[in-house]
């Protein structure tokens, strides 16, 4: 009798079988490869996009506005000025007095008021005699004759502004208004301000064009105590009495 053969194993695979199985899944094919390439790709796509889009979101955010700055609260304090003869001064221009000269009163005061006006110094006033004086006589302006009432007050004028010398000026060669307020606002192309508490005027240029932007639109004179003229500078913006008659 022979011995029966060994019995043929018919479930499980033997451990070496198993070491040589690598897997049981399929082998995806190449379309499917691709498809799956592509979705990879699309997803990073979408991620880049999504993530700039956040970027330009917070690129496109207004910036934050900065704080107001806080303005001071308090008023400009009004410097005082010094005014001699203040009581000889409408009140109602104190305020908008800006400078005061008091030049010497030797009877030259109203001249070398102009000339301080015209940058000028108070030495110089004798300059703005002889430019006055050439102003009313000349033949061109013969208007002022019909201005100044008669002629003698006409030659008056004429005399009080020639030649009067050195020293102390008499009475009669002093300054006079209104007769030669529009005498010197034509002559220098300047509005003419003269303040006085007893009548204060302004005087304009007769004719003419206006006055280049290199010098003031107006000088303000003061007249105090019946005797005496200084020139003021006035703040921007101020205030000036009416225009005198003619």
């Amino acid at each position: 009798m022979h011995p029966p053969p060994n019995k043929a194993t018919t479930k499980g695979v033997s451990k070496k079988d198993k070491q040589s199985i690598r897997s049981t899944k399929r082998s995806p094919s190449l379309w499917e490869i691709v498809d799956s390439q592509e979705q990879q790709t699309q997803g990073s796509q979408t991620n880049s996009t999504g993530t700039s889009r956040k970027i330009a979101r917070k690129s496109n955010m207004s910036p934050t506005p900065p704080k107001p700055i806080q303005k001071n609260s308090k008023k400009p304090t009004i410097v005082k000025v010094n005014i001699p003869h203040k009581d000889q001064i409408p009140i109602w221009m104190h305020d908008f007095i800006e400078k005061v000269i008091d030049v010497p009163g030797d009877g030259h005061c109203g001249f070398q008021a102009v000339a301080v006006l015209r940058n000028l110094s108070v030495d110089d006033h004798q300059i703005v005699w002889y430019n006055l004086y050439k102003e009313l006589v000349d033949v061109e302006n013969a208007c002022y004759r019909r201005m100044i009432n008669g002629y003698k007050r006409y030659k008056e004028v004429s005399d009080a502004l020639s030649y009067g010398g050195i020293g102390n000026a008499p009475r009669h060669k002093w300054m006079t208004m209104p007769d030669m307020g529009f005498i010197i606002a034509q002559k220098f192309n300047q509005a003419v301000v003269v303040l006085s508490i007893a009548k204060s005027e302004t005087y304009f240029p007769l004719c003419g064009p206006p006055p280049p932007p290199s010098i003031d639109l107006l000088m303000c004179l003061a007249y105090v105590n019946d005797n005496h003229f200084m020139p003021l500078d006035l703040k921007d913006g101020c205030l000036i009495p009416p225009t005198c008659g003619l």
